[in-house]
């Protein structure tokens, strides 16, 4: 009879185990495939940074050479030669510098490979004349392409159109600075992902944007809800759009896609370990979770993985960030006189004003209580960040929320680490930031006594 009985519960508890396993088993496999996404994502943000770093940095570097010929419209190629060897040493992915008096090109630097250049006139060429015409005719710089070159390849070209200082009307010619874009994209790491098999696509032909030509992957690309980034340009922009992960990248072991239900299985007729297992599973989403849910902002799990990837990307670019480590002054008086529901709302204000103050590459994290983190990608120099300090402050100061007919507001004492110079690890930066914060913190109380 306790035979019977056994076999039994033995048969419903067989079934409420293989449904209890299967659940957990999507759940986990949802949880790495969202991990996968996550990854993929920030890869791309990241390139997206690299990609608009690298092209404003190689095109603003021929303004110099402009701004000589501009003031010295008679010298030659002999006081040309060191500026652009200067220039070309200091580029990422600039292929060459091109000089064309009255529209035709009459010096190349380097020559070696370009020689077919010279003596190029753009006016024979509709498609690339079109673009040196705009510049004349707005005075300012056109960036095109990409495009196919006279001397083989195809390259993004920035034309500067130069007019004389002594007679702003005396059209001189043109520079052009062509950056290979086999260079910008292994510079960016579009080239790698290429190398891992991930799908990816840019249109946007000479700046146009969503309007533009695809010169780059597939059309597919930009169908089926794909995620899209926008690559900001000097007069424009490029669409950068990725395949979503619908499925496991093969550097996913078979075994660890299904590690539930190996796992359950094995422990199939133990209660216990089918139940810690359970709250194994429970504690392992808590744990990685990306969002704070009160804010909606980043979490310090999600902030220490980007940066993370910055920093490994640091071994091949010199990639300089900063993090402001920002405790809300004021908000303890407001959480114990209004209430916390008060308090949350007031959190939930800061947060959308750090939100809306930072550009897209950038990360804005609530990391507990009324303490925030935000970390600026697209530092170029440290010298302006006590402006982007008391930016931040002034934003949050002046974030309000009303109760009861009374406008309630909150301070800020913000603290800051860079890196590498005050840290190379983000628990470094933490320190750093966080020790400046309460000398911050101090030293506003006194100013205030």
């Amino acid at each position: 009879m306790k035979k019977s009985i056994t076999i039994y519960l033995a048969v419903p508890l067989m079934l409420l185990s293989i449904v209890g396993i299967e659940y957990a088993q999507s759940a986990y496999r949802d949880q790495l495939l969202s991990e996968e996404r996550a990854e993929r994502s920030l890869k791309f943000q990241l390139a997206r940074a690299q990609l608009e770093s690298i092209i404003f940095h190689d095109i603003y570097l021929s303004e110099s050479l402009a701004t000589y010929i501009s003031a010295n419209p008679n010298s030659d190629s002999e006081e040309w030669e060191p500026i652009a060897r200067a220039l070309y040493e200091r580029a990422d992915a600039i292929r060459n510098i091109g000089l064309a008096p009255d529209n035709i090109i009459r010096y190349v630097y380097p020559l070696e490979g370009n020689e077919e250049a010279i003596g190029f006139d753009f006016r024979t060429n509709p498609i690339q004349y079109a673009s040196v015409r705009q510049a004349m005719e707005s005075k300012e710089m056109v960036v095109s392409g990409p495009v196919n070159l006279v001397q083989g390849g195809t390259a993004l070209i920035a034309r500067v159109p130069i007019f004389e200082v002594n007679n702003p009307d005396r059209y001189w010619g043109g520079a052009s600075v062509v950056i290979n874009t086999d260079i910008l994209f292994d510079e960016a790491g579009l080239t790698e992902l290429a190398d891992q098999g991930v799908r990816f696509a840019l249109r946007g032909r000479h700046g146009r944007g969503r309007d533009g030509d695809i010169f780059y992957g597939e059309e597919s690309i930009f169908e089926g809800g794909n995620p899209e980034l926008v690559v900001n340009l000097p007069n424009g922009n490029w669409i950068l759009a990725y395949e979503k992960l619908t499925a496991f990248s093969e550097r996913i072991a078979w075994y660890r896609e299904h590690l539930v239900r190996i796992l359950g299985i094995s422990l199939l007729f133990a209660i216990l370990a089918i139940l810690g297992y359970t709250d194994w599973a429970l504690n392992l989403a808590r744990k990685h979770a990306r969002e704070d849910k009160l804010t909606g902002l980043t979490n310090l799990r999600y902030l220490d993985q980007f940066t993370e990837l910055l920093m490994s990307k640091n071994a091949k670019e010199r990639i300089q960030f900063a993090i402001l480590y920002i405790d809300l002054d004021g908000f303890k008086q407001i959480n114990d006189l209004y209430g916390h529901k008060v308090g949350d709302d007031m959190l939930i204000a800061v947060a959308d004003t750090l939100r809306k103050s930072i550009s897209s590459t950038d990360v804005a994290a609530r990391i507990g209580g009324d303490e925030f983190l935000l970390l600026l990608t697209r530092m170029r120099s440290f010298k302006d960040l006590d402006f982007v300090v008391e930016k931040i402050r002034t934003a949050i100061v002046e974030t309000t929320i009303e109760h009861n007919g009374k406008k309630l507001y909150v301070g800020a004492s913000i603290g800051t680490a860079t890196y590498s110079e005050e840290g190379k690890s983000l628990d470094d930066l933490l320190k750093t930031a966080d020790k400046k914060m309460y000398e911050n913190k101090r030293e506003r109380k006194e100013n205030e006594s």
